[in-house]
């Protein structure tokens, strides 16, 4: 009380003398009834309440209450301007913006975010920096920077938000151009090139509006974040430059592609047509060894079928490939394309003959290994699960 200069006042002096004198009578007290059990404890009324209680305080205070009552109506009608910066503090960025793209927005979408609160962010700014209530000074400035902060987490909290998607996009169109680059990039010296060329070449056409459509907002997207100053040191800021570039050198590569096929087609063409006479050729010699020395021969041991079968898988695997070559080849030069029936029928039959064998393959090394097991080490139970479970495949096997 000294310290804060209440022992000036004669009135506080008198009441601290006076809690002094009442805590000296009561400690006399205490020494003269030591031997009682009962202890009474000494009460010091806090001074504060000495003063809050006083006459003339009260006559004070009063009047003062009724004066700041009457303004507060007028306070809380001027709180209500604040009102509308309200989801500032009243939701969480991060709950929001993680609904915001649960929804699936698109990235114009997020720029219409950050454009909202940079005007809730200019609204604050404009506020006036007080305001009189009656004798009250409502002073402005601390709240207003505050709010401030508040619109700033939420535009860096769609900032990142649209950061994140814009890379992902433009990750997407950088590994579609770099693939098809690679394609294009192949040299042409047979068929399968020619072929794989024109797949890029198609899988472009494909792609091109969905590329155009795509690298437009990433682009305004690194625009809108570089206009309200939310950087991020990733990167992609450095990486949208090169994007319309590295697409642009594309169309150019897929133009020169174009005109390298129309130049090498012809002679293409001629090898083609040499190329199918050949696999015909190919194709009825096969077929007569398959059917007069295949697996299906009949008198011929399992064993023996199973062996034929891997020869005949083998050399068929072949000539399956040199017959997608060249129908692809006759679809490339707008020929008719040549049906075989009898590499189809051949082509069901192997399948169906790699099921079988493959099966009996199984039971027979399957039974084998039983011969090796010494009697000790003999599990019936096992070996009767593998027996049925071999029945129930060969149940399961399709019918020819």
């Amino acid at each position: 009380a000294e310290y804060m200069g209440t022992a000036d006042f004669p009135i506080w002096r008198h009441s601290k003398v006076q809690q002094q004198q009442q805590q000296k009578e009561w400690e006399a007290q205490q020494d003269q009834n030591k031997d009682d059990k009962v202890v009474q404890q000494f009460s010091v009324k806090p001074l504060h309440k000495v003063i809050s209680d006083h006459k003339d305080v009260i006559k004070v205070v009063i009047p003062l209450q009724s004066v700041v009552s009457s303004n507060k109506f007028e306070v809380e009608e001027q709180l209500k301007e604040f009102d509308r910066f309200s989801e500032l503090w009243k939701e969480d960025p991060t709950e929001i913006v993680k609904e915001f793209q649960e929804s699936d927005p698109l990235m114009s979408d997020y720029g219409i975010q950050i454009r909202k609160y940079q005007n809730l962010e200019n609204d604050i700014n404009a506020l006036q920096p007080a305001y009189q209530v009656g004798s009250l000074l409502l002073l402005t400035e601390p709240l207003q920077t505050s709010l401030i902060q508040e619109t700033r987490n939420w535009k860096w909290a769609y900032g990142k938000a649209l950061n994140e998607l814009g890379s992902t996009k433009m990750q997407e169109v950088f590994d579609c151009i770099e693939n098809l680059n690679k394609k294009m990039s192949r040299p042409i010296k047979d068929l399968d090139d020619i072929r794989t060329a024109m797949a890029a070449l198609f899988e472009m056409r494909e792609k091109f509006i969905s590329i155009e459509s795509t690298i437009a907002p990433i682009e305004e997207a690194y625009i809108i974040l570089n206009r309200f100053e939310l950087t991020f040191n990733d990167g992609n800021a450095e990486r949208v430059d090169s994007l319309t570039y590295a697409w642009r050198k594309l169309i150019v590569q897929s133009k020169e592609v174009q005109d390298n096929l129309l130049e090498v087609q012809p002679g293409f063409k001629g090898g083609l047509l040499d190329g199918i006479e050949h696999f015909k050729s190919d194709l009825t010699s096969f077929d007569d060894e398959y059917t007069n020395r295949g697996p299906m021969e009949k008198g011929i041991k399992p064993r023996e079928a199973s062996d034929r079968l891997v020869v005949s898988q083998a050399k068929f695997d072949e000539l399956w490939r040199k017959y997608q070559t060249y129908s692809g080849g006759e679809e490339l030069f707008g020929l008719s394309v040549t049906d075989y029936p009898n590499l189809q029928k051949i082509k069901k039959e192997l399948n169906l003959l790699q099921k079988l064998y493959s099966l009996y393959n199984d039971v027979i090394d399957t039974v084998n290994g039983y011969y090796d097991i010494p009697w000790t080490d003999v599990d019936i139970e096992k070996i009767n699960g593998e027996l049925t479970d071999f029945q129930n495949k060969c149940r399961k096997l399709p019918k020819a």
